[in-house]
């Protein structure tokens, strides 16, 4: 409820302001009257999971307030007959023409292709019933889940490039990660996939990482943000990007 998602996050953002009166603060909530009493606090984000279309007060507290907003690509309900990418790629254009008639504009909105996310209209927590399982969750036979999740991961470069946005990816102990691994994994035991994951996305062109490890998802991101120098580049260009990126880590 507002009132429990309120009453964990008022003490927290306290505490953060706080002690980092300068850190960016983003607040996970598809609940506008817990976004409006966050970034009254301090908040400076808002993460809406559903991609604005959960509330449909959230776009007009985020436009009023001048925070910034990432939204989830979640489709309304699914959409067979299209592949992954063009399924997210058309949830995060609605919810970018609902950013839009609120007013929010572009330099305030990252995008985020939902991974481990299903359609709106499969989700317990918004429709109060039973969650989907197996592979069916994304409603489509053709793509089980760990196969949609990876899909997305490498598709980063063409969101980025279609719709014209910053992409952010949370990947941390998700649970493609352990059918990946394809053996047993509890979240806690999924560290070493999930630092792997993060640099490959970065590598594919994500521009920001949500996790749970920072020490170990930070060297990561570097060594992917370092490669993706070279990737499709000539060799002597690549080499010397590296060079300028060495001298201006001294």
């Amino acid at each position: 409820s507002a009132e429990e998602e309120l009453g964990r996050l008022r003490p927290a953002i306290k505490a953060v302001r706080d002690a980092y009166p300068d850190l960016v603060i983003s607040v996970d909530t598809f609940r506008a009257r817990v976004a409006e009493e966050c970034l009254r606090l301090g908040a400076d984000v808002i993460n809406d999971v559903t991609g604005l279309k959960g509330d449909p007060a959230m776009a007009k507290v985020v436009a009023d307030s001048g925070a910034s907003v990432i939204v989830v690509a979640r489709e309304r309900g699914p959409r067979r007959g299209l592949s992954p990418l063009e399924r997210v790629i058309g949830a995060l254009r609605e919810s970018l023409e609902v950013a839009e008639r609120a007013g929010i504009g572009p330099e305030r909105v990252v995008v985020d292709p939902g991974v481990g996310f299903g359609p709106l209209s499969l989700d317990p927590v918004i429709t109060g019933g039973e969650p989907v399982r197996g592979d069916l969750r994304h409603g489509d036979e053709a793509y089980p889940w760990y196969s949609w999740d990876s899909i997305l991961i490498t598709g980063v470069q063409r969101m980025r490039r279609e719709l014209g946005l910053p992409v952010l990816v949370g990947l941390s102990r998700k649970s493609f990660l352990e059918r990946l691994m394809r053996r047993p994994a509890p979240p806690e035991d999924r560290l070493f996939a999930s630092v792997g994951a993060e640099a490959i996305a970065v590598l594919m062109g994500a521009d920001a990482v949500r996790t749970h490890n920072v020490r170990e998802t930070r060297d990561a991101v570097r060594v992917g943000e370092a490669l993706r120098l070279c990737l499709g580049r000539d060799p002597l260009e690549c080499s010397q990007e590296l060079r300028g990126l060495m001298q201006g880590a001294r």
